[in-house]
C-alpha cells in the first residue's frame, strides 16, 4: 500500500488540474440573486422582483385572490473548443415567487408589468376603499 500513495496523489492532482482547467475554460461563473421589494403610495402598490439574466418570454406572471405568482426559467447551451478538447455546457436557472399582497388591490384593473435591467416591476391599482381620502373641515358660524 505504501507504494500506491504517490500514484493516488498524482491521480488526485490530475483531476484537480482538469477541473481547474474547465473552470478557466468556462470563465462565466453562474450568479443567482433573489429578492422582492414591496412599497406603496397613495394610489398604487409596487412589487419589484429580481430576475437576473431573464427576458420577458422566460417569465410568467399571474395574480389570484391577493397573491402574485411569478415563475421563470432560463436554459442556455454552449459549445466551446480548447486545445482539441470539445466542451458542451448546459445551464438552467429557474425560480418561483409567491407574494401575498399586503393591501387590497383593484382586481378589475390589470396590473402593469415592466422589465428593466433584471428587475421586474409589477404595479397594482389600489382598491378605492383602501385609498386614503382627504376630508375637508367646514367652519360653522
Amino acid at each position: 500500500m505504501h507504494r500506491h500513495l504517490p500514484s493516488l496523489f498524482h491521480e488526485f492532482n490530475e483531476w484537480r488540474n482538469l477541473l481547474s482547467s474547465i473552470d478557466d475554460f468556462h470563465d462565466e461563473k453562474p450568479h443567482t440573486s433573489t429578492g422582492v421589494s414591496l412599497y406603496e403610495d397613495k394610489d398604487h402598490l409596487y412589487v419589484e422582483l429580481a430576475v437576473p439574466g431573464l427576458v420577458s418570454d422566460e417569465i410568467q406572471i399571474s395574480f389570484e385572490k391577493g397573491v402574485l405568482w411569478v415563475k421563470g426559467e432560463s436554459k442556455k447551451t454552449e459549445d466551446k473548443e480548447k486545445k482539441e478538447i470539445k466542451y458542451h455546457f448546459t445551464s438552467s436557472q429557474s425560480f418561483s415567487y409567491r407574494v401575498p399582497l399586503p393591501a387590497k388591490v383593484d382586481e378589475a384593473q390589470t396590473p402593469n408589468a415592466k422589465l428593466k435591467n433584471g428587475i421586474l416591476k409589477v404595479i397594482f391599482e389600489k382598491a378605492r376603499a383602501t385609498r386614503p381620502q382627504h376630508i375637508q373641515i367646514k367652519e360653522e358660524a
